[in-house]
């Protein structure tokens, strides 16, 4: 069952390149397109989080593995927020609990205990291992530090899962511009919006393909790591729940999905996993420059006629 408007919209959307995307940090670019992860251990750092912008209605209480807000956290002495313009930080805390964070500003030096970590927007995102990955969805009020209320870890494209030509879970999908509305599991209506006219991506749009694995897998001219993208795709699906800020688009431009960002390892003196991954592989050298990732597209295919908007009653289970 698809979204009403499903074949309009995804009419609106050019798929010029292949018809994902890649996005990430990972390259030192500076898009707005980073969502590093750290996890922390009892004995790390104790800081304050302190709220400092959009703090209407957020709350310091902290309650391990429930959505909310959030006081005193651990975390890593050398994390530090994405180089993007977002500076998004993901803290996963010792009993598990994904605490996520807005316009981190960033520390002049490693983080010690009885500092205080001040950011724009901040979630208590529930357990990173058991928790819905969303927020809002709990009953709790809201401020995420994602658009579209999905968790920071939600969704992102491993290493480990290219180089196993697995990705075992839907996609965080962000596009360059959003219609005004939204759709579960998004909790709010999209916040740079398309100037054109017509049917446009509402946040929480749920992007299915519906090419068979067996078909997926047949494609030529399509490289591997596409169609790992392609088979999680179909059989999943991916949640678009941020958009790229390019208000000036008439419609969105492509649909990208995000990869897990280098700033959860430099720090820490490791080499990004994926950075050895993409030179292995040899994605060509300008994602170094710009970390996005299109590669040359020979199979004459029409991606839209592939693709897809599911009725939110998917994401809900109710159909």
């Amino acid at each position: 069952m698809q979204l009403t408007n499903s074949a309009a919209i995804v009419a609106n959307i050019g798929f010029h390149y292949t018809p994902i995307s890649l996005n990430t940090q990972e390259f030192g670019g500076l898009d707005d397109v980073s969502h590093p992860v750290v996890f922390a251990s009892a004995s790390d750092p104790l800081v304050t989080a302190q709220c400092v912008q959009y703090c209407s209605g957020w709350s310091t209480s902290y309650s391990p593995g429930v959505t909310g807000g959030f006081g005193q956290i651990r975390i890593p002495a050398k994390a530090r927020p994405s180089g993007s313009t977002d500076h998004h930080l993901a803290v996963i805390q010792p009993d598990g609990t994904e605490i996520d964070m807005w316009a981190v500003i960033p520390p002049s030096r490693d983080w010690q205990t009885g500092d205080t970590i001040q950011f724009g927007d901040g979630q208590n995102q529930g357990n990173f291992y058991t928790g819905e990955g969303q927020a809002g969805l709990s009953g709790t009020a809201s401020n995420a530090a994602t658009a579209g209320g999905a968790a920071l870890a939600a969704g992102l494209i491993r290493e480990s899962e290219l180089a196993s030509h697995l990705i075992p879970h839907a996609l965080f999908l962000a596009s360059g511009c959003v219609g005004v509305a939204h759709v579960y599991p998004a909790i709010q209506n999209g916040d740079n919006t398309c100037n054109g006219s017509g049917a446009q991506v509402p946040f929480g749009a749920h992007f299915w393909f519906s090419m068979s694995d067996s078909a997926i897998d047949g494609l030529s001219n399509v490289s591997t790591d596409q169609k790992t993208i392609l088979h999680a795709l179909h059989q999943y699906g991916g949640y678009v729940m941020d958009s790229g800020g390019n208000t000036t688009l008439a419609y969105t431009d492509g649909i990208a999905a995000y990869l897990e960002d280098g700033t959860q390892f430099s720090p820490f003196g490791v080499t990004p996993p994926l950075d050895s991954y993409a030179r292995s592989v040899g994605w060509p050298t300008q994602m170094v420059q710009v970390m996005e990732y299109y590669q040359s597209d020979n199979s004459g295919l029409n991606w839209a006629q592939f693709f897809q908007i599911l009725d939110p009653c998917y994401a809900q289970k109710t159909c």
